[in-house]
């Protein structure tokens, strides 16, 4: 399969209606509009070219866990209400990574527990503003990333990637890496089709895929 970075093309070929709703080719677009928006993408370029990761793709994730005005936040950000939920399991890997930046997450434990979207107790962060947590979320964006390009190899084409890295970071990361591998060997592993949604995990990751590569397309380029 040819790796296409076209997102009309990708939005063809697998089935994302052109519109500007939750699941549809620019249903990321609204919020980078206007001059949040503008202050929301030069963090979000900064960060993103710090960590070494896609400002598509790190946008995506992070209007899928919370939306915008919350990163531009100067006070302080629980890790709940940005969706990195597994930061107590996952931060070890994030701070020994050696990814540029990690060095400035300025987090803490706060005490609280908090229950996930999978009924889960959790134990509660707390990151010195939002910048800070998005930095985060980029540097777990990119552990990921890195773990599932291996996996795949040079095969790996850009939208795989980056549904992969989507579904990891919200649904499974064991699964995402043999998904990686599967579609390293040259098989389609991305639905082309069916509901996006909660009950939908790999569906709803190739549509935030697809719509990563048109945010990049249109606003980073």
């Amino acid at each position: 399969m040819s790796d296409s970075t076209d997102a009309s093309q990708l939005a063809h070929r697998y089935l994302v209606i052109p519109g500007h709703r939750r699941f549809e080719l620019f249903g990321c677009h609204r919020p980078m509009e206007g001059p949040q928006g503008e202050r929301f993408r030069r963090l979000v370029a900064r960060i993103a070219n710090e960590v070494g990761i896609d400002p598509g793709l790190l946008v995506v994730n992070a209007i899928a866990e919370h939306g915008t005005t919350i990163y531009l936040s100067s006070q302080s950000v629980e890790n709940d209400e940005v969706g990195l939920d597994y930061w107590d399991t996952l931060q070890h890997s994030v701070l020994a990574s050696g990814i540029p930046g990690v060095g400035r997450i300025r987090v803490r434990r706060s005490g609280n527990i908090f229950q996930n979207e999978q009924g889960r107790n959790m134990p509660g962060y707390t990151f010195a503003d939002g910048p800070t947590a998005l930095l985060a979320l980029a540097a777990m964006l990119k552990v990921y990333h890195d773990r599932i390009s291996a996996a795949g190899g040079p095969s790996l084409t850009t939208v795989t990637r980056f549904a992969l890295v989507r579904y990891a970071y919200h649904a499974s990361p064991q699964r995402a890496v043999e998904l990686a591998r599967t579609a390293g060997s040259g098989v389609e592993v991305l639905p082309a089709r069916g509901p996006a949604g909660a009950s939908s995990p790999l569906r709803t990751a190739t549509i935030r895929a697809v719509q990563a590569i048109a945010v990049s397309e249109d606003y980073f380029r």
